[in-house]
């Protein structure tokens, strides 16, 4: 057997230390020399970095909240047009024993836009949508990217208050990422290998004329949609039943297909996003500024922590405690920090 060299050794253990290595650290290290720079900014060195992330990740969940205030609140708006164009986004760790939220990048857009919408996550990028611009960013390498400007090739007119749909993708062939926005208000199915569009079916049971709400997301690396429905009875409303189905695509059957996994029942959530799993029983769920953990074979639902009684910390400026500036709603959504560039 040949014997590996000192040096190759050497440079192996290296590796394997700054693959552990967060990515506030990593970019202090490409100072120390042009050899540490040029692993670290490697596309292979940066796709190790986010595999060994994202597996960590896996055993102990990182959520990032993005807080959006109103500089003044117009009455009778349905959705805001005074939203603060100073865009935040904090790290929070479920398994840190501090409620407090960590700053990780902070940028101000005057002028820019005065609606934003729920953002879109992918491999440590963020996508945001807004009345006027999608812009992009790094939270954790502090990059922002403002995407160009599309024409709607419908040529359907768009009140200037609503944020037009926006997804954000990996395309695994080319290992480049994507972007798509919609002018259809239907449920549009992106492959972004060929870049064509396609429809999906909403399950058989969801009637479309009912007074139900849906909303898409990501489970076990799948398409799943959740469903919430609720009655309304003299005494009050009765708990909703949240209903979780997962998109399956075999290659026995090539039209993709609704599979219920879950059927919850629990208090009236509004909009609900699942933050990942805890364990194969145990998943996250967000819901009114809430943070909850919710056993999937029995009733129990934990709060984690409430969005509100968090501590927005930044090195800086100091603790910021958000009750009282007039946040109207949290972008929250599982994250992995990542290198991953920037980049049109």
């Amino acid at each position: 057997m040949k014997r590996m060299a000192p040096v190759d050794l050497l440079d192996e253990l290296v590796l394997e230390v700054l693959i552990r290595l967060p990515v506030k650290s990593l970019l202090r290290f490409k100072s120390v020399s042009k050899a540490w720079r040029a692993i670290i900014s490697g596309p292979l060195f940066i796709r190790e970095h986010l595999e060994y992330s994202a597996s960590k990740r896996k055993r102990n969940p990182s959520v990032l909240i993005a807080p959006h205030a109103l500089d003044s609140i117009i009455k009778g708006e349905d959705w805001p047009t005074t939203f603060s164009t100073q865009i935040c986004f904090y790290q929070w760790l479920p398994g840190s024993a501090a409620a407090e939220a960590r700053l990780m990048h902070s940028q101000d857009f005057p002028g820019e836009f005065s609606s934003v919408c729920h953002i879109a996550h992918c491999d440590g990028l963020v996508l945001l949508p807004t009345n006027t611009t999608v812009y992009l960013f790094n939270p954790a390498t502090r990059d922002t990217l403002r995407l160009p400007a599309e024409t709607n090739p419908n040529k359907i007119p768009v009140p200037p208050d609503i944020c037009l749909p926006a997804g954000l993708g990996l395309d695994p062939r080319t290992g480049r990422y994507k972007v798509v926005r919609a002018f259809y208000r239907c449920l549009l199915r992106f492959n972004l290998e060929d870049e064509t569009f396609g429809l999906t079916g909403l399950p058989a049971s969801l009637d479309p004329g009912l007074d139900d709400s849906f909303s898409l997301d990501v489970m076990h690396e799948k398409l799943c949609l959740i469903a919430s429905s609720s009655s309304s009875t003299p005494g009050g409303t009765q708990p909703a039943a949240l209903s979780i189905w997962i998109l399956i695509q075999d290659n026995a059957c090539m039209i993709p297909r609704w599979e219920q996994h879950y059927s919850i029942q629990t208090i009236q959530v509004g909009r609900l996003v699942v933050m990942g799993n805890l364990s194969d029983d145990v998943v996250m769920l967000y819901a009114r500024r809430r943070l909850c953990r919710h056993r999937l074979h029995t009733t129990e639902l934990t709060e984690m922590c409430n969005m509100d009684g968090l501590k927005y910390h930044s090195h800086r400026a100091g603790t910021v405690d958000s009750a009282g500036r007039n946040i109207f709603f949290f972008n929250v959504t599982p994250y992995t920090e990542s290198l991953v560039r920037v980049t049109v």
